[in-house]
């Protein structure tokens, strides 16, 4: 068990191809940030990549929006990509800081809790820059409530895929055996009054859907998600990642990473930032003719167009992140986004 009191010594044994080590290490905590990168795109465009919503989700979210706009932002891309939510006082803060006037967040209603409003309560520190909120198909519910807020107000443009649609208010009730129950008491709305929440039950086909409009006249769906106002995919969509050359290469790509980075340790202490490594051509070639060689030696034949593309772009972002930690490997990978690309097009 690696689980024990902070403080104490772990003994772990690791596995390194044919070589058993031997390590000893002390137990302590391990932070985790909600943020988990946050750069300049250009010289006016701002990126925050918020991975979940959390006790400090706010307090970070706040620290790298002023870095940012200390560092001359202008307009500024939300990704609210694979964010299954958290807590909407985080959620509510956020979206403050984007949203003036006393404006309407979110709301939430139920049969017997009735009705409460989230409104935005104090000068926010970006309510006049460009917006850009990038979600997709695992954007859920404190992320559909930033997402709601932005589109319904027309403070900025939604780019992706249809979020999740996770919209309920749960409370939990303590068991005597020390379990829990949680109980679903209202949902979330958003301002114009859209339900986020998916419905249950069979989807009856002649029910005529329900439309809102927005200030700048947008035909926004009532429920099912958030659906952006741009829609576009990361051109993965069709990828089923169940192929066995696919499975094969995935798990050997980290081990090989790992080599190529010690092996050519000296040329990543040349590099000052990230973007280099896909501009130093001598790198390049040393780093194509390893990956082949090692597709040739795990799998027969070739791999689809479309694995090779992306496992290759995720082999270029791990090296990165053993030289840049998740700024190297976000900054690398998000070169080939084009999502983001679209973001930073209509953004700037």
């Amino acid at each position: 068990m690696i689980k024990g009191k902070s403080g104490s010594i772990a003994t772990l044994g690791i596995l390194r191809k044919d070589t058993l080590l031997t390590l000893r290490v002390t137990r302590g905590p391990i932070p985790l940030p909600a943020v988990e990168v946050a750069y300049l795109l250009n010289a006016t465009t701002g990126y925050i990549r918020l991975e979940k919503f959390s006790e400090t989700s706010y307090e970070e979210f706040m620290k790298n929006l002023e870095s940012l706009i200390d560092k001359g932002m202008k307009n500024l891309v939300i990704d609210l990509r694979g964010n299954g939510g958290g807590l909407l006082a985080e959620a509510v803060d956020i979206a403050d800081e984007l949203l003036d006037n006393k404006k309407l967040i979110v709301y939430t209603q139920g049969d017997k809790v009735g009705k409460k409003e989230y409104r935005a309560e104090r000068p926010g520190l970006f309510e006049k820059g460009k917006v850009s909120i990038l979600i997709d198909e695992y954007s859920a519910s404190a992320s559909e409530v930033v997402a709601g807020a932005i589109q319904d107000w027309c403070r900025g443009k939604i780019i992706g895929q249809t979020s999740y649609g996770k919209g309920l208010v749960q409370e939990e009730y303590s068991l005597e055996n020390g379990a829990a129950v949680r109980l679903t008491v209202a949902r979330y709305y958003t301002p114009l009054g859209r339900c986020i929440q998916q419905p249950y039950g069979i989807f009856d086909s002649t029910q005529k859907p329900t439309y809102f409009l927005n200030p700048c006249k947008d035909t926004l769906l009532a429920s099912n998600g958030i659906k952006p106002d741009i829609l576009i995919t990361n051109g993965y969509d069709s990828l089923i990642f169940d192929s066995n050359k696919f499975k094969k290469v995935a798990l050997q790509l980290t081990p090989f990473c790992f080599s190529f980075y010690q092996q050519h340790e000296k040329d990543f202490e040349k590099m000052n930032e990230p973007m280099q490594l896909l501009t130093n051509e001598p790198l390049q070639n040393k780093l194509s003719t390893a990956w082949d060689k090692m597709i040739e030696s795990s799998v027969k034949g070739k791999l689809a167009e479309d694995e090779s593309k992306f496992l290759k772009e995720r082999m270029l972002a791990t090296i990165a992140r053993f030289k840049w930690r998740e700024m190297g490997y976000f900054q690398i990978l998000n070169s080939f986004d084009p999502v983001l690309k679209k973001a930073i097009t209509i953004t700037q």
